[in-house]
């Protein structure tokens, strides 16, 4: 396969039509599964989204690709965001899809020093999304790290854009989605009670349907 000069790009989420490109799928499993694998031998690649595109280069199956790169969104700390979504957006530009990599929604609550600590900083620091200007900034400024915020825990990774004039942000707050993590968080919590009380509920079914056990002497 030749050298082809291509943005890198977070894949995220795909849309595939499965009935045109079962000949790539089945490449990117063998690419995926094969053993040994070359690909993680040699560091070839890094991640899903490079073994989606090299399925499809190879077999020269054409696909589409959205212009404007994911954004970040997370939380402002001292000058550094602690992105915590990928944001993805559609062909016209658009906010499409929120990808949250971290701090996964469970519907519990989360007993641990990290997730104590992150609940500390929700109130003093603002929800931001940072994003590439696209209109004066070249593509090759587009570079997302991971990294460490000590108020909130060593274990939270998280994704940082940096602010510089190639970047802005914006608050959550005004955006259109604002209030998303909010219902989502409601919906999740539901989900968990769900989950809890059928958990329960079997639990006691068991424990009722469970028969007594007496111990017998020798010769009774």
């Amino acid at each position: 396969m030749p050298f082809m000069d291509m943005f890198e790009q977070e894949s995220g989420q795909l849309l595939i039509d499965r009935r045109r490109h079962a000949a790539p799928l089945e490449l990117l499993r063998f690419f995926t599964f094969h053993r040994p694998n070359p690909f993680v031998q040699l560091k070839l690649v890094w991640g899903d989204k490079d073994l989606f595109r090299l399925a499809w280069l190879k077999l020269d199956v054409p696909f589409f690709m959205v212009q404007s790169p994911p954004a970040v969104a997370g939380k402002a700390i001292n000058g550094s965001l602690c992105g915590m979504t990928m944001v993805q957006y559609d062909a016209q530009g658009e906010v499409l899809f929120l990808h949250r990599n971290s701090n996964k929604l469970t519907g519990g609550r989360i007993r641990s020093p990290a997730n104590e600590k992150l609940k500390a900083t929700r109130k003093e620091h603002k929800t931001e999304m940072s994003q590439l200007n696209e209109e004066s900034s070249p593509r090759s400024k587009y570079q997302i790290e991971t990294y460490h915020v000590d108020e909130i825990s060593k274990d939270q990774i998280c994704y940082y854009i940096d602010f510089s004039e190639h970047f802005y942000a914006q608050e959550i707050a005004n955006l259109s989605f604002s209030e998303l993590k909010t219902h989502l968080r409601r919906f999740a919590m539901d989900t968990g009670q769900l989950h809890q009380a059928k958990v329960d509920a079997i639990a006691q079914a068991q424990q009722q349907h469970r028969k007594p056990f007496r111990l017998q002497g020798v010769g009774n």
